[in-house]
């Protein structure tokens, strides 16, 4: 079978975002953020790249040069971020912004920081990850048995689950290891049991 790629379609997952700028009325204003395709993400980094190097003059700083070019790329992919993941509200295909100076010219560094933010709930909130909550035992419970079902399936629960998620399951199997192992070693090796009971008795011993 031949399988071509164009008959498929990503569904852009989006969640609406009060941007920190009015509109001409004075109203607010709300766009839909979705979440970059890997080719999106690619252009994001290699643009924020572009502008970083640029600012060293066009050569990256050697690397026992004193300087601050991981903080000024993580600055400018904020921006590049913003730009890519801000949609028109009636097409999540099209960008809101008509191009990357738009964005430094619409928002101020502590709102671009906002905005970044909002992506990073963006990519927590994904329909196909699971999240598990300290205050949610039922969920919890629910997931471990699931996973001794299912262990073995090529679609493993573990692959979906938020790296939070993946903490908050390993403290719950650690606490349950550490309560069972004392009932476990009492079933599994009942004559060792009596055995310490008979010595104990045994006047003879002590």
């Amino acid at each position: 079978m031949t399988i071509n790629f164009k008959d498929f379609k990503q569904k852009k997952f989006s969640l609406d975002v009060t941007m920190p700028f009015t509109s001409s009325d004075g109203s607010e204003v709300v766009l839909p953020m979705v979440i970059l395709t890997g080719s999106e993400m690619m252009a994001a980094k290699e643009s924020a790249e572009k502008a970083t190097i640029k600012m060293y003059g066009g050569k990256l700083p050697k690397r026992d040069e004193a300087s601050s070019y991981a903080e000024l790329y993580e600055e400018n992919l904020c921006w590049q971020l913003i730009y890519y993941s801000v949609r028109h509200p009636d097409d999540l295909e099209k960008k809101f912004f008509p191009e990357i100076g738009a964005v430094y010219d619409m928002l101020v560094p502590d709102q671009a920081g906002i905005l970044k933010n909002c992506y990073l709930t963006l990519q927590i909130n994904q329909p196909f990850l699971m999240h598990l909550d300290n205050d949610d035992p039922e969920k919890t419970e629910a997931l471990i048995k699931g996973l001794m079902q299912n262990s073995k399936s090529a679609h493993f629960e573990l692959e979906s689950l938020t790296s939070v998620g993946k903490n908050i399951l390993i403290n719950t199997l650690v606490a349950r290891l550490a309560a069972l192992v004392p009932d476990n070693a009492e079933e599994e090796n009942p004559e060792d049991d009596e055995l310490v009971v008979m010595e104990s008795d045994d006047e003879s011993v002590l």
